[in-house]
């Protein structure tokens, strides 16, 4: 149990850094023009319900922009040059250039995304977004408060998050109970499990889960949880 929650807190506790510190970069500025970049990662899956923002994985695509706030409103970019890096190495540029779209690095880390508009009136105005890439993640959401069941069916919920896929029907689940392969085609993200009427207390049920995205079989997620039978 602690394990699972740890496992959920973390999810939203990357995304809710990210969301706040990474999900837009505004240049510092006390006075003067300041310098805003917002970023999407256009593929990145998480419930409808998730407040947090979707991160990207190694490969996803991302669409950046940027504009720049002078005298209370939005500057006419239309006739500025712009330049876009990413890690250092130039991915786009060209005059009126405020969006660029780029796929993810090869790696899972912290992406720098870089704006640089050298013929702004009174100066360059340079800004960097930093970007949080994550691996996919699974959630098992087992309702039952310590872990312990009363009564049988059994019922258990998987969540993916940030696989590579806006199309929920791309993510293949694959359960386990006790070792044993269970077979959830009508709603596969739902698992139910029947228990015999003389299941003794403290009888326990080991819940394995495989996530596995179906047109990039290298992307898969894992999770697990124990609950038992309450005395």
């Amino acid at each position: 149990m602690k394990a699972m929650k740890a496992r959920s807190i973390l999810i939203l506790a990357i995304a809710a850094f990210a969301f706040g510190f990474f999900g837009n970069a505004r240049a510092q500025t006390s006075t003067g023009p300041q310098v805003l970049i917002t970023w999407k990662a256009v593929d990145s899956m998480a419930p409808a319900a998730y407040q947090g923002k979707a991160l990207p994985g190694v490969g996803s695509k991302i669409v950046a922009s940027v504009e720049v706030i002078s005298n209370g409103g939005f500057a006419n970019l239309g006739s500025r040059t712009i330049y876009w890096y990413l890690d250092g190495g130039l991915i786009g540029g060209g005059v009126g250039k405020q969006t660029v779209t780029f796929t993810a690095n090869g790696y899972v880390g912290i992406m720098g995304l870089r704006v640089n508009i050298p013929n702004y009136p009174g100066g360059a105005l340079i800004n960097t977004a930093h970007i949080q890439m994550m691996n996919p993640q699974a959630v098992i959401v087992a309702p039952y408060p310590g872990k312990s069941f009363s009564q049988s069916p059994v019922q258990l919920q998987a969540i993916p998050y940030f696989f590579k896929t806006s199309a929920a029907n791309k993510i293949l689940f694959e359960w386990t109970v006790n070792g044993e392969a269970v077979a959830t085609k009508e709603n596969p993200q739902n698992l139910t499990i029947n228990l015999a009427g003389n299941a003794a207390p403290g009888y326990a049920l080991s819940v394995n889960l495989i996530l596995q995205q179906s047109d990039d079989p290298l992307t898969t997620a894992r999770a697990s949880t124990i609950i038992t039978k309450a005395n």
